[in-house]
């Protein structure tokens, strides 16, 4: 961590049940390789749906950007603040880890950062 990318990037998938995260930045004929950013355990999520760019740090919870974090019924306990920034915006991801790959996986291939539930092995 910092980890920056200057790709575009989307959330690629949400789970609910494990609390993940991915977002993904698909190969193109300008990029010979897909990137996976994985968040797991994750109790908040403030970012646009697709974006231009991908900074992702720590902020500590007495920074005066986490005042903005409301978590409800959920703690900060076991998690950390991402920031995470783009071309012309902030945003915030509180999990409790972040995963990175970057592969020559396709479009459509599930990320391998995930586990594979249909082929348990």
């Amino acid at each position: 961590m910092p980890l920056s990318v200057p790709r575009e990037f989307q959330i690629w998938e949400y789970t609910v049940s494990h609390g993940q995260l991915l977002l993904r930045s698909t190969k193109a004929n300008i990029h010979k390789t897909q990137i996976d950013v994985l968040f797991k355990n994750v109790v908040f999520i403030q970012l646009p749906a697709r974006f231009q760019g991908l900074t992702i740090s720590e902020i500590a919870s007495d920074d005066p950007r986490a005042a903005a974090v409301s978590l409800g019924e959920f703690s900060l306990h076991g998690k950390t603040i991402f920031l995470v920034e783009g071309d012309a915006w902030t945003g915030v991801v509180v999990a409790g880890a972040v995963y990175f790959l970057e592969d020559e996986s396709t479009h459509n291939d599930q990320s391998k950062l995930l586990p594979d539930f249909r082929n348990p092995g």
